[in-house]
């Protein structure tokens, strides 16, 4: 996994990384190389990195059938 916190969204297919989430209403989100995946949910994410410090990322969106 790779953190950018410069991103303009981060997008997480693993659910069980999201500590909080909201469901949304039926989204589709158009990827830069023109593929498309629906939006399943939005929340909250925590990750411990190399270091050991915790980084939280909000307004997560997850797509479980991201490749």
């Amino acid at each position: 996994m790779v953190l950018d916190f410069e991103f303009t969204y981060h997008i997480c297919p693993n659910k069980d990384l999201f500590s909080t989430y909201d469901f949304v209403d039926s989204s589709i989100v158009n990827m830069g190389n023109n593929a498309q995946y629906k939006l399943a949910r939005v929340g909250t994410i925590q990750i411990k990195t190399h270091d050991g410090v915790v980084k939280t990322a909000t307004k997560v969106w997850r797509i479980p059938n991201l490749e």
